[in-house]
Order: C-alpha cells, then sequence, then structure tokens
C-alpha cells in the first residue's frame, strides 16, 4: 500500500490522517524494523520474515524475502572500491512465485 492508500483506508474508517502523518509514521515503523518499503512500486509492506531481497510476485503483488547476507556485503565491497560508501542497499527482484505443492 501506498501512504494515500493507507490515509484514504483510514478515512473510511472515521479517522482522517494527512499522507504526511502517514509517511513519520511509517517512517517511526521502518525505524522499528517493523515495517518496509518497497522501493520499485512506492509501497509500503509488513515485515513478516527477515530477508536482504525483496521478492515481489508481480501477478499477485505477493511480497516474500530471501537470505543473501554475502551478495549484500559483496555489493558494498564493489561500491566502496569504486570510493562510494553506501549507506543501504536495496535488493527487489521481480517474478512470480512457484505453485507450492
Amino acid at each position: 500500500m501506498s501512504a494515500y492508500d493507507i490515509a484514504a483506508r483510514s478515512a473510511k474508517t472515521g479517522k482522517k490522517l494527512f499522507p504526511a502523518q502517514v509517511y513519520r509514521t511509517l517512517a517511526r515503523l521502518i525505524e522499528q524494523d517493523r515495517v518496509s518499503r518497497i522501493e520499485s512500486l512506492s509501497a509500503f509492506v509488513i515485515k513478516q520474515e527477515a530477508g536482504d531481497i525483496c521478492l515481489i510476485d508481480g501477478s499477485g503483488h505477493l511480497v516474500g524475502s530471501a537470505p543473501a547476507p554475502d551478495l549484500v556485503d559483496r555489493l558494498v565491497q564493489l561500491a566502496e572500491a569504486s570510493g562510494f560508501k553506501p549507506c543501504r542497499t536495496i535488493l527487489e527482484v521481480h517474478g512470480e512465485f512457484e505453485a507450492r505443492r
């Protein structure tokens, strides 16, 4: 959901929120590691599991995650070798989850 979606949904319940309020609250939740921002969708999702790569199923907008600490470390090393100091890494992969048996 986007911040505007959250504000609109809140208004339907009779509790009007402005998008700026939603963004401040989301920022706090991100700091607490309870919510993640999905950059490529300009949306937010409740964190349900720890992971380094955000997996986005385009057909159903399902989001999962997968651990990849070695990949993150390697990307940081490559950036630093180029004289760049990263402040965060964002790894998102779009595709489809296979049907689970």
